[in-house]
Parts: structure tokens; C-alpha cells; sequence
């Protein structure tokens, strides 16, 4: 409607009737978006109402309808809420046709005191700025309810556009300061800053670790984070020290000693919720390839089948061959720590006989064995038995001479299994035995007569 303060006709009667009733209307709502209530609101108005003196019932002017008595009383009714609201409504009213005089309202002197933002968000880091309008006719002062927050100013009078700095908020939380601005008989005015709580970050010093293979060497590793993290380790025989931490730490690496040649590799990941996780590759060094043997000289019977051992402590591959044939090994080759069987065939020979196991490996020296196997049990190239039989040559090569046999006389041979090699029957006091088709070794001979039973050994050398 048409601004009117004067009702002399009906239809200026209307025009009055809108604009007063828009004063209340405005009244209400600007109370009601405040949360103030009525009660603080018509107090403060009733206050600036109080001060309606001589001077002021004369620019009113109730009796006569004049342009300046009519601008005046629009400018006094907007000058009245201004001031129970602290809030500058000039422009609210010039937008509803009020003709508002700012000559009136410099005379009227409302008290305002008023923020152009109830909350500010600012930045997470180092010198982060806002900015809000106090809009004010009087003087006030400001204060920080946080030291991380400042204003360029902590007192002024009048309108002044505040700027605000906050240094680094290094927490992943928000966090909140209150500026308060206040003026004697005012309600104070405040400001909620609300700063961003920085993004959660990991650092870690290094993406790769050598070490080396004994484990000796404990290298650490610096942490730079502003949250809580945690550290695995993919493989057993690779710890970690501390397995947790908040904030900036070190964290010292642990490898168990590598016994074997090759190297490893284990993977360290670094995790933090909010923020992408970090891999440490650790390296480790193989250990320096060795191989041991228990024994270097080892000792055999004579017989067919005697064997012997030795043990082999190793981190690697190895091989193990004899210089002579009728020695044979097992295993031939293996890994790492293990026991090995050696084997000596029958000694065919009148003299002990040797052979050289060799243990081998890569890059290591050759360990060796000496293998010593006994000669048969010879005692003289004749052996007497019984006083009475003789059986020589001892060692024999193709023939057997037995002399002093008396009556009938069985002659068996056995070789060392038992088995009957030779068998003869002599009717003289002596004899000779064909042995050109046995192998070479110890045989058993046996002598059975008149009832009587003798046994000697015998060594055919070719």
C-alpha cells in the first residue's frame, strides 16, 4: 500500500491503517527470526520511546499533515524497532515506500549494535582469514574466546568490517572460537568461527630398507603423521617395533638371521584411517654359503657291505662323490644339514686301501673325506692248523696246496655269505685246489675227517 501516517479520508484512513499495521507485522517477525521473544524486544523499544521529548513533538507534529511531520514519524516508528532489534531496518522499510530520512535518523539516534553473520567458516591452515560487519552508532569492544583466533581491532566505534586470522589448526578436528562484541546497555553481539580440522596424513621417511643378513643392523624408520596408524609386517622373521603409534614417531626394524644363501624380501605397510596407506619394501642378504663335515678320515672293515657316516651342516646345495668305486655315498647331493652313508665293497686286497669323498658346493671350498677300508686278517703266507694241516699259499692266487691231512678228507670252501664256493674229497695226506675261477677275497675252508671238523681262512689276492 501507499505510506501514510495522516487520516483525514477514507482512503488515507487505508493507507494509515497498512502502514501502522506493517510496523506491528515487522515487530513480530523481526522478534520471531531473532529468538528473542517480545519481552526484551518491547522493552528496548519502550526505552527509546522514553526519550520523546519537546524537540521531538514538534518534527511529529500530530495536529498537522505535512511532508516533513509525515517523513518524520516513519523515520521515528523504523528508528524505534531499529532499536529494539540493535538491528540498522532502514533499508528493510525503503524497500515497503517508507521515506525514510537519514537527517531524521542521525537526530533520533537509535542505539544499534549488530553482526552481518552469526557463523563464519575459516580454513584449517596457518593465517586463515574471514571477515564480518559490526554495524553500529556506538562504541564496543571485541574479544576472542580463543587464542588461535585474532581481529585487527578489539574495539571501535560505529560501523567497521572486522577481519579475523586464525593460525593452523594441526588436529583432524574442527574446533570453534566465539568473537563477542559488546557495548555498555546492548545486548552483546557474537560471531561463531568454526576452523576445518586438517585432512589425516602419513608420511613415512622411506619406501626401501637393506639388511643385512645376521640382522644386526636394527635400521629405523621416522613416522610424520597427525593421526593414529598401525605397522604389519608381511613376513614372520620381520618385526616391527612399535606396532602402533599416534603422531610423529620411529619405528625400528627386527629381521631373524638368514641362514640360507638367498636373499628375501618382506613387505612393511604403514596404515591410517582417512589417508592412503604407505609400503616399505625390506631387503634382506643371503647368508655366505658354507659347508661343514663332521669327520675328515673315517675308518672300514674289510668285509663286503661295512659302512660309516659323517654329518654335513650347510645353507645350500651340495654334491657328494668318491675317487674310487668300490665306495659308494648316499645321498649323492643334497640341502642344508643332512647325513651321509658311506659303503666300501668287499677289500680283495692283501693291504688296506683308501678313497676321497668330496663334498662340493658353489662358492665354497671343497671339504673333503679320507676313507680308510682294512686289508683282510692275514696272519703268514702258511697257516698251521691244528698242528697238523697246512694250507698255503696264504694269500693264493690260482692254487690251493693243503699237505698233512691223514685218511679221508672232505675240503669245503665258503666265501664270506656263506654260500659254497669250492668242495673236494682227498684220499692222500695231500692235496692241491683249483681257486683260478673265484674272485678275489677271504674265504672260509673247512676240513671235515674221522669225525673231526677244522676251519681256516684263506685270501685269494688275484
Amino acid at each position: 500500500m501507499n505510506y501514510e501516517t495522516w487520516a483525514d479520508t477514507p482512503a488515507r484512513n487505508e493507507n494509515a491503517t497498512y502502514t501502522f499495521g506493517t510496523i506491528g507485522y515487522k515487530f513480530c517477525e523481526y522478534a520471531e527470526s531473532q529468538g528473542l521473544g517480545y519481552r526484551i524486544p518491547t522493552k528496548r523499544l519502550t526505552q527509546f520511546l522514553q526519550r520523546f521529548d519537546a524537540e521531538w513533538q514538534k518534527r511529529y507534529d500530530q495536529y498537522n499533515s505535512t511532508p516533513a511531520a509525515n517523513i518524520f514519524r516513519g523515520t521515528m516508528m523504523v528508528a524505534a524497532l531499529s532499536h529494539a532489534f540493535q538491528k540498522d531496518l532502514r533499508a528493510d522499510f525503503r524497500a515497503l515506500n517508507f521515506p525514510i530520512s537519514d537527517t531524521d535518523w542521525a537526530f533520533l539516534n537509535p542505539q544499534i549494535l549488530d553482526v552481518s553473520i552469526r557463523e563464519l567458516l575459516v580454513k584449517e591452515s596457518a593465517n586463515s582469514m574471514g571477515t564480518f560487519d559490526v554495524s553500529s552508532n556506538v562504541d564496543w569492544t571485541l574479544a576472542s574466546s580463543q587464542p588461535w583466533l585474532t581481529a585487527n581491532v578489539s574495539s571501535g566505534s560505529g560501523s567497521k568490517t572486522i577481519l579475523l586470522s586464525a593460525s593452523a589448526n594441526t588436529s583432524l578436528s574442527p574446533r570453534k572460537a566465539v568473537v563477542t562484541i559488546t557495548s555498555n546497555g546492548l545486548d552483546a553481539r557474537t560471531v561463531t568461527i568454526t576452523q576445518a580440522g586438517v585432512a589425516p596424513s602419513l608420511i613415512v621417511s622411506t619406501n626401501t630398507l637393506n639388511i643385512n643378513a645376521t640382522g644386526s643392523d636394527k635400521p629405523t624408520v621416522g613416522v610424520v603423521s597427525n593421526s593414529s596408524w598401525t605397522v604389519t609386517s608381511s613376513q614372520p622373521w620381520l618385526s616391527v617395533n612399535p606396532a602402533s603409534g599416534t603422531g610423529n614417531l620411529t619405528v625400528t626394524i627386527t629381521a631373524a638371521v638368514n641362514i640360507s644363501v638367498s636373499p628375501r624380501t618382506a613387505l612393511i605397510t604403514f596404515a591410517a584411517n582417512g589417508t592412503e596407506s604407505k609400503s616399505l619394501t625390506v631387503s634382506q642378504a643371503g647368508a655366505t654359503a658354507f659347508t661343514n663335515v663332521s669327520a675328515t678320515t673315517l675308518s672300514l672293515a674289510f668285509t663286503e657291505g661295512s659302512t660309516a657316516f659323517f654329518d654335513i651342516s650347510s645353507n645350500t646345495n651340495w654334491t657328494v662323490a668318491s675317487t674310487q668305486s668300490w665306495l659308494t655315498v648316499a645321498p649323492g647331493s643334497g640341502f642344508g644339514n643332512s647325513k651321509v652313508t658311506v659303503t666300501a665293497a668287499l677289500n680283495p686286497l692283501t693291504e688296506a686301501r683308501k678313497a676321497v669323498v668330496t663334498v662340493r658346493a658353489n662358492s665354497v671350498a671343497d671339504k673333503t673325506v679320507e676313507v680308510s677300508q682294512a686289508a683282510p686278517p692275514v696272519t703268514s703266507v702258511s697257516v698251521l692248523i691244528d698242528n697238523r694241516i697246512r694250507v698255503f699259499p696264504n694269500p693264493a692266487e690260482d692254487w690251493l696246496k693243503v699237505e698233512g691231512l691223514t685218511a679221508k678228507c672232505q675240503i669245503i670252501l665258503y666265501d664270506l655269505n656263506g654260500k659254497v664256493v669250492k668242495e673236494a674229497t682227498s684220499y692222500l695226506p695231500e692235496t692241491t685246489i683249483n681257486i683260478q675261477d673265484l674272485p678275489p677275497g677271504l674265504y672260509f675252508v673247512l676240513f671235515n675227517q674221522e669225525g673231526y671238523s677244522t676251519l681256516s681262512k684263506v685270501f685269494k689276492a688275484k
